[in-house]
């Protein structure tokens, strides 16, 4: 890595880090880990300081992303992506801590899901004979 510990910024680091683990995730992985990045965590951070980070900046984020009428969901997929990388900037030494691990993102709400009970599926099996379900 070509930057100063000390002078790299989220957007450089993220780039670096997306590179360097490309060959282990599936493309699709890579792709909703790099829009991620680009869509939610680059626009608020990218020119903080890694070194820099602090446990309000991502509350602060998530809040933001709520706010913005996006799902727990989505910001559960924001909050792994970016400890992810802060788990690997930390082995790679380029931060002391992973300040995600002082953070918890919001919770996901849990529902239920609606399915046929089998008189219903019967019925369903019964009135469309030659579908293929």
């Amino acid at each position: 890595m070509n930057v100063a510990a000390g002078e790299l910024t989220v957007e450089k680091f993220s780039q670096q880090w997306l590179a360097a683990v490309e060959r282990s995730l599936r493309p699709k992985t890579h792709r909703t880990y790099s829009q991620l990045l680009r869509t939610h965590i680059i626009p608020e951070y990218g020119k903080v300081r890694l070194s820099r980070l602090l446990p309000a900046h991502p509350l602060a984020l998530y809040e933001k992303i709520l706010k913005a009428g996006k799902s727990p969901q989505t910001v559960l997929h924001v909050h792994r992506v970016a400890s992810t990388m802060l788990a690997a900037a930390l082995q790679w030494n380029f931060v002391n801590r992973n300040i995600l691990q002082a953070v918890s993102p919001p919770s996901v709400p849990h529902s239920d899901m609606d399915t046929l009970s089998p008189d219903d599926s019967r019925r369903l099996l019964t009135a469309s004979p030659g579908y293929r379900l």
